[in-house]
């Protein structure tokens, strides 16, 4: 078994044990809570969890962007923006609500696309393109309206980000579709397989006739398309659109997506992981409230567990590369 090999089976094993860790601190709720393992506490927990469902669904582009070796940290701001144009089209235009939702998706995605032309085509590093359109698309939200917010949205938006289905929040079901597809975009083509050659190697990847450019570029769309769905599900949540919507989340998303086992230079990507790094960092913030711990400490913890996983990381990726190589002909 080669390298790559080695590594693939070394992320299995670190998904089991962020399942591990998501259960121990499962048993911390049980225990925490007043009256135990209840239908009633588990309510509150599903319902609790409809505040990590935008960063889960935007955790899985962004876990196949960090796999190229790109970043976005445009997506909060993207947010935002997607946000905002509902709003805007909706209160000031008088479009219909719904319409006024596509409006701020169809916005949203072509924001990503311009991350991603100017990445790609462009060839500038998408740390450097999204740093500025991260200030670019956070300013046009807050122009929109001079910074003010848009409230009174008709009440029957307010199934998209208030509404239940089967028992579950909606949210629940929209961040499971999404990581669904990812894991088959991951694993069930042949775009997942180019993603992880061009993070281990850009050069080798152009040199294979891979569509580069095009990969960036929808890409960075598609995660343009997942914020304006978070937007739809944020102004529905919190019955109405501002411009300072999800401020600071793009970290939030990232930190996911590292503590889920996706190395931060990439090469190789675990949309599982991600999504086990989501439930993990959720829950243990959820305790973390049950215990009364200090809110202004709580960003400390989740940082040192950040650069934990960062460590991990790196210390998987050493060891596959010390690993021997496959002989001649065996397969990975």
């Amino acid at each position: 078994m080669n390298a790559s090999g080695i590594l693939r089976r070394l992320l299995r094993a670190r998904e089991w044990m962020l399942a591990l860790v998501l259960a121990v601190l499962f048993i911390w709720f049980t225990c925490s809570v007043r009256g135990g393992l209840t239908v009633h506490n588990l309510s509150n927990l599903l319902n609790w969890s409809r505040h990590w469902a935008v960063a889960g669904m935007l955790s899985v582009p962004m876990t196949l962007i960090i796999a190229t070796g790109g970043i976005d940290l445009s997506v909060a701001s993207l947010v935002a923006l997607g946000g905002m144009v509902l709003g805007v089209l909706w209160g000031k235009a008088g479009w219909n609500i719904w319409w006024a939702a596509g409006g701020g998706m169809i916005v949203a995605t072509f924001g990503g696309a311009v991350n991603g032309w100017l990445s790609g085509r462009g060839k500038l590093a998408p740390l450097v393109v999204t740093l500025a359109t991260m200030a670019v698309y956070r300013g046009l939200a807050m122009g929109m309206t001079e910074s003010k917010p848009i409230t009174n949205i008709p009440a029957s938006f307010y199934v998209v980000g208030q509404g239940h289905l089967w028992g579950a929040p909606l949210q629940l079901w929209l961040w499971g579709t999404v990581t669904v597809l990812g894991i088959l975009v991951l694993h069930r083509t042949w775009i997942g397989d180019s993603l992880i050659a061009l993070g281990e190697n850009p050069r080798a990847a152009r040199y294979a006739a891979l569509p580069v450019d095009a990969l960036i570029f929808w890409l960075y769309a598609a995660n343009g398309l997942v914020a304006g769905l978070a937007a739809a599900v944020y102004v529905s949540q919190y019955t109405g659109a501002n411009p300072n919507m999800e401020m600071g989340l793009e970290l939030k998303v990232i930190a996911c997506v590292v503590l889920g086992g996706t190395r931060i230079t990439g090469g190789n990507a675990s949309i599982v992981g991600t999504f086990l790094g989501v439930l993990i960092i959720g829950m243990l913030e959820y305790n973390l409230d049950l215990i009364e711990f200090p809110k202004k400490y709580q960003p400390v913890v989740m940082g040192g567990l950040v650069i934990v996983a960062a460590i991990m990381n790196e210390t998987l990726v050493r060891r596959a590369e010390r690993s021997p190589i496959a002989v001649e002909g065996q397969p990975a």
